[in-house]
């Protein structure tokens, strides 16, 4: 069932109303009248709703963009795939140069896109959005006259950071096996950002690495454990980077399976000796009781994913676990 569009073209026109609340009330119908249409919307409506929408993300109203996230979300579905691409890259825009206020709203009408257009629209979606992605991740700090508005730059910085990669995660994690040709620049763009001296960031990027694992080629998975591995070797047990690189690995075998099966014979005698380090073992503080259940966990995720390989370092873990058992904290 296609809508009346004479009845489309006077709610577009509304769209455009001096009144911020008759432009929110036209948004909101239009959705509801787009949402009865079954299959393709009709081509001859597709691009002027599309361009009154995404005109209005750039509304003063902040009501508006909201609605206008909103309606998008709900439409993306029955638009040809080169109208989504348009949609998709106004909203990548936003979300890396737009509002700081209004950033969860851009990311979430991204999260709702990314998980249910359809499968043939990804390679597409991807290349566009990634783009964005990596240049919001690229992206660096402005310089500000006042110490306020520095720390204001500090946050908007943060929220950036935090929001490209959730949709970076989303994105790789639905149509990672269609982007290919961007898996070396997102991993050279992501990978340091584990080093990161903000634990939120820190513990994003192993979960957006996670996601993409399991779709990157060999030689890429390969250097990442390499880089991986070698931290967690060198890195002081005091240094709280040593547990988001553990808990990377325990993302990467949850995500990758097979793959890190070649590695075991690295990081299972490492994470032991993290465990029974006296310096660790001796220390009742809350970071390093941390310290040691990540190693448990990642552990028990190895397990579970590479049960076959696991089999020969089984005394050795029966060993650390009964040792833990006996640990009273008091």
């Amino acid at each position: 069932m296609q809508p009346d569009p004479s009845k489309i073209r006077a709610l577009l026109k509304k769209t455009q109303h001096h009144d911020k609340d008759e432009r929110f009330m036209a948004t909101s119908d239009l959705a509801t009248e787009l949402e009865k249409v079954e299959g393709q919307l009709d081509s001859s409506l597709q691009t002027p709703i599309r361009d009154a929408i995404l005109k209005q993300l750039d509304d003063p109203s902040n009501d508006v963009q909201s609605i206008a996230c909103k309606c998008l979300c709900s439409i993306v579905q029955k638009f040809v795939c080169e109208q989504v691409e348009e949609i998709v890259d106004k909203l990548g825009s936003l979300l890396v140069n737009g509002k700081f206020e209004l950033r969860d709203i851009y990311s979430i009408a991204l999260k709702n896109i990314i998980s249910s257009v359809p499968e043939d629209f990804g390679a597409q979606i991807a290349k566009k959005l990634v783009r964005r992605l990596l240049q919001g991740l690229k992206k660096q700090k402005s310089k500000k006259d006042t110490d306020e508005e520095q720390k204001e730059e500090e946050r908007n910085h943060f929220n950036r950071l935090i929001a490209c990669l959730d949709i970076m995660k989303d994105l790789t994690g639905r149509f990672g096996f269609m982007m290919t040709e961007d898996h070396k620049s997102i991993l050279e763009t992501i990978q340091p950002m584990l080093s990161d001296s903000k634990v939120e960031i820190r513990k994003k990027v192993a979960i957006t690495l996670g996601a993409i694992v399991g779709s990157v080629n060999d030689d890429l998975f390969n250097g990442l454990m390499k880089q991986v591995i070698e931290v967690i070797k060198n890195v002081d047990f005091h240094d709280e980077k040593l547990f988001t690189f553990i808990q990377a690995v325990g993302i990467f075998a949850r995500n990758a399976g097979q793959r890190v099966s070649v590695y075991l014979k690295d990081i299972v005698p490492l994470l032991i000796k993290i465990c029974t380090d006296e310096k660790v073992t001796e220390d009742n503080g809350e970071a390093a009781i941390d310290l040691r259940e990540n190693c448990l966990q990642t552990f028990d995720v190895m397990i579970i994913q590479c049960p076959k390989q696991m089999l020969e370092h089984t005394e050795d873990l029966m060993k650390v676990g009964l040792s833990l058992m006996t640990y009273d904290p008091n």
